[in-house]
């Protein structure tokens, strides 16, 4: 016959483990933010950065894209879709331009319009020096789209967001 007292030490030990297993278990919403904090940290770029470790940061961004996603930028007039595999290119042309650089995102708001896509509105914040030693600083509200492919949370479009100035 199984005692009372074994029997409560049991259930509290399962009480305490679901507890912290839905605690400590990452929410839909905190892995849409560790793609972010992933993206700003391979984007960012230290003085001493050799070419092999900025292409290595580079080929490994394509990691967080969907296989072809879409950068828009109406302010620019810029409309283009691009095949993940093209993205390491890109990405170091655009590292190229500068000595070091670190981006930030800020004001996080997400939202899912169904259960495999994600819309997030943020600020992005890009700090760096050019490669002439002039400190450049850009800010912009972006809006994003994820979808999740495969259980991963990947980036399908990035849009800049045009903000009216007075």
């Amino acid at each position: 016959m199984v005692k009372p007292k074994t029997v409560f030490i049991i259930v509290a030990f399962l009480t305490v483990g679901l507890i912290g297993f839905i605690i400590l278990w990452p929410s839909e919403t905190d892995r849409v933010k560790k793609q972010f904090k992933i993206l700003a940290h391979r984007f960012e770029k230290e003085p001493n950065e050799t070419n092999l470790v900025s292409a290595a940061k580079a080929n490994k961004s394509k990691e967080l894209f969907a296989p072809i996603f879409t950068i828009h930028a109406p302010a620019y007039d810029f409309f283009r879709e691009i095949a993940a595999v093209d993205l390491s290119t890109l990405i170091l042309t655009a590292r190229a331009q500068y000595s070091k650089m670190s981006v930030d995102f800020y004001d996080m708001t997400i939202t899912f319009e169904n259960p495999e896509t994600a819309a997030v509105i943020l600020t992005a914040k890009l700090t760096g020096q050019i490669t002439t030693g002039e400190w450049v600083e850009d800010i912009h509200e972006l809006a994003c789209t994820l979808e999740k492919i495969e259980g991963t949370w990947l980036f399908r479009k990035i849009e800049i967001v045009e903000i009216l100035e007075k």
